[in-house]
Parts: structure tokens; C-alpha cells; sequence
């Protein structure tokens, strides 16, 4: 049937427009799936290769990526995926630099997670300050990290001044007249010397100290000098491979551990299935330390993290997997509460109170709570105990604790 006064031509056209318009509505109408929100970038600064502590840096890298599976898994945050960013800081402060520079200038995170050494912390630091990115710090124990009172600087953990007062007191619990301080000459190994220092002055107690670069591979030359000065304990201070070497040279010389000189080796190193690989039967009577044992409640969580970590990669949980996994949980946490914005982060994270694996966390405000300075921004009452392997292959889990005395299951055990 014709329309009067609609030529075909003009009745054509008038199809096409309706058509038009019909593609038009469908397009807008149609259900599509919504395009995925940007995941939220979280830098990661990580020693991987040497000459750092890549092993330790391998460890916490585990633990974080086992912590962004579960967080994403469950939603997210902000309803977006987190996705870590990492670089390798491989040990040095010029690493660190680079991977902090590379980290925010390039790949725009919104906050940082990680570190292992002192002085590639110190370094490192610096940038995170001048931009403004807030930097939760894990591993490292320099007291100058938390007191220089920068506010985009947390750290998870121990420090110095807390972790190496308590070994000098454990010394001097344990009646010791002479103690030898074998110590990496970087931040982290000459701040903690001072510690111990300090506490060994106050009771009068009579000690050597030895400094040497990190990464050394040959001990032989301070041995003959051990010998004469003849020490009742002595303090290893040497992270990565350094820190086996030490003790497998000290073994060899039969310096220590012996009856008469108990070996201390209170570094994360020391937990590592590395360590008896590496050491086997020289590694048994050493008094090392740790930040969690099953002796002693920290968290409902501790046990199940350490489970699913021993299940996913077939190795026992050290602190600093704790610590890397508590890491990423505490910052997203933060930015849960905050938004993606740098200086609203910073605020969030001071104002921090969560239960992790580590326990109750939460950060000091340093001199503004009548706290010493290198407090600020640190976690307040981090665990802290020592322990002794008395067998080979044991598991730092399985360990007796023996200090401090309140949580001990055991008194120490000197080699026959």
C-alpha cells in the first residue's frame, strides 16, 4: 500500500533513518559486559640476585604473591584487583635507588612493600620521601630508617636497637665474660654492633669486635685473633652466604660453637632450609632467633599461613615471609580505608590496627608517644625470641625457645 505524496526514493530513506535509530537504541540498551577497573599498582623493592639476600628476597616474594592471590580471590580492593609491581634492589644502596626511581616514575605504584638491607633501605628512602609514596619496609633493623621521622616510612618489625639489645641481654643472662662481635661492615651490621655495645658496657662485660665487607668469602684471617682473645660467645653478624661461611669456618677452626663458646647467629638466614643444606651438622647448638614459634600465640592466623605457605612451595614459612605477607595485607588494608592517594595512605597506615600473622599490628608515633625516635612509624611490641637447634635438620618450629624466660622451653644447651 502507498503513502500519498511518499515517492519511493523518499519512503527509502525514511526505512534507512528508522533503522538508523533502531541500531542506535540497541547499542545504547544492549547488556555488555563493563570494562574492568585498573588494578591497583603496589611497588615491591626485593634483593633477588647477589650480591644481596636473595634468598630471603625469594622468600618474601613468595609470601607476598601468595597474599595478593588470596586478596584478589576474595574481591580485591575498591572492588579492583591488586597487582604487584617488583624490582630488584640485588643487595646494593644504588639498587635500591633505581628500583625505587623505576618502581614510582615509571610504573606510577601508589605505595611501596618490601626491603631487606639497611643501607639500601636508606637509600632507597630517600626517593619514596621526595615523591611522597608512602614505603612500608619489612626486613631491614637500621635504626635510622624510622628515626629520621619521615612520614612515608613504616617499618614492620623489628630494628636494631629492640632485636640486638635483646641478644646483648640474653649474653648477659647467660653470666658471659667475654663476647666477640663479628659484624658486616654496612648500616645494618655496624648499628647493631652498637647495640650490643651498649648493652655490654653497662654491665661491664669485656668484648672484641671485627668488621668485614659483605659478601666476604674468606674468615681465615680474624680466626688466629678469635683464638687469642678467647671469647665465651660469639655474635654473628653477616647476611647472605657470608653468614654460612662464618659459621662453617668458625666450626673448622673449633672456635665454635664449642662447651666453652656459644655461637649466636640471630639473623633471618639462619631459619632458612638453606641454612643445613649448607651447614648440616655444623649448624646444630647455634642460637638463632626468631619471630614466631608454636610455643607461643601470636595470631588464629599464624598456623594457617604457615600450612598453606609449606603446602604451595614446599618450605617452611621464615620471619620474613610472615613479615611479606603481613606486608601486603596491612598496606591494602590501608588503602581499603583510604583510596588509592599517596598522602591518604600515609594517614591510614598511622592510624593502623590490624591482626595479622604476626599478631596485632600497629605503629608507634615515636617521640610524640614518649617513645625513643627510631620507634616512629615502627610496629609496636614486635615478637621477638631466641632459640637453639639441638639436632641437625631441625625446624626453627621445633626448636626449643630459650629466651626470653617467661615464654622458654628449654634452658641453654652447650655442645658436649
Amino acid at each position: 500500500m502507498k503513502i500519498k505524496g511518499i515517492g519511493k526514493v523518499t519512503y527509502g530513506i525514511i526505512i534507512v533513518v528508522l533503522l538508523i535509530i533502531a541500531g542506535v537504541v540497541a547499542y545504547i540498551y544492549w547488556p555488555r559486559e563493563k570494562k574492568a577497573a585498573e588494578p591497583i599498582k603496589i611497588g615491591v623493592e626485593l634483593p633477588l640476585t647477589p650480591p644481596g639476600a636473595y634468598m630471603s628476597g625469594a622468600e618474601m616474594k613468595m609470601a607476598m604473591e601468595l597474599a595478593v592471590e588470596e586478596i584478589n580471590k576474595a574481591g580485591g580492593v575498591l572492588g579492583r584487583n591488586i597487582t604487584l609491581i617488583i624490582e630488584d634492589d640485588h643487595g646494593t644502596p644504588e639498587g635500591g635507588v633505581a628500583a625505587m626511581q623505576k618502581l614510582i616514575t615509571e610504573h606510577g605504584v601508589v605505595a611501596v612493600v618490601g626491603a631487606f638491607h639497611s643501607s639500601v633501605t636508606l637509600a632507597a628512602m630517600e626517593i619514596a620521601h621526595e615523591h611522597h609514596i608512602p614505603y612500608l619496609t619489612l626486613a631491614p633493623w637500621s635504626n635510622d630508617i624510622t628515626a629520621k621521622g619521615y612520614p612515608e616510612v613504616f617499618r614492620l618489625g623489628l630494628c636494631n636497637a629492640i632485636h640486638f639489645t635483646n641478644v646483648a641481654t640474653f649474653l648477659v643472662e647467660q653470666n658471659i665474660t667475654k663476647a666477640a662481635l663479628v659484624v658486616e661492615n654496612t648500616d645494618f651490621g655496624l648499628g647493631a654492633a652498637d647495640n650490643i655495645k651498649e648493652v655490654l658496657d653497662k654491665h661491664g662485660i669485656e668484648y672484641q669486635m671485627f668488621k668485614l665487607d659483605m659478601g666476604t668469602t674468606d674468615f681465615t684471617p680474624i680466626m688466629g685473633t678469635l683464638k687469642e682473645f678467647n671469647p665465651d660467645a660469639i655474635v654473628n653478624v653477616f647476611t647472605g652466604l657470608a653468614g654460612f661461611t662464618l659459621v662453617s669456618q668458625l666450626y673448622d677452626a673449633g672456635i665454635a660453637p664449642t662447651h666453652d663458646c656459644m655461637l649466636v647467629y640471630p639473623l633471618d638466614e639462619a631459619l632458612t632450609p638453606e641454612y643445613w643444606e649448607t651447614l648440616g651438622e655444623k649448624g646444630v647448638y647455634m642460637v638463632v632467633y626468631t619471630m614466631f614459634h608454636p610455643a607461643v600465640t601470636l595470631s588464629p592466623k599464624t598456623q594457617k599461613f604457615i600450612q598453606k605457605f609449606q603446602e604451595r612451595y614446599n618450605r617452611m614459612a621464615t620471619v620474613v615471609c610472615l613479615q611479606a605477607y603481613d606486608g601486603i595485607y596491612v598496606m591494602c588494608e590501608a588503602i581499603k580505608q583510604a583510596g588509592t592517594d599517596p598522602k591518604a595512605i600515609i594517614q591510614s597506615l598511622e592510624k593502623m590496627d590490624y591482626t595479622g600473622v604476626l599478631g596485632r599490628i600497629q605503629f608507634s608515633l615515636g617521640p610524640k608517644e614518649g617513645e625513643p625516635d627510631y620507634m616512629y612509624h615502627n610496629m609496636k611490641n614486635p615478637p621477638d625470641f631466641l632459640l637453639q637447634y639441638t639436632r641437625k635438620g631441625q625446624l626453627s618450629t621445633e626448636a626449643p625457645v630459650i629466651w626470653p624466660s617467661k615464654y622458654a622451653t628449654a634452658s641453654y644447651t652447650p655442645p658436649p
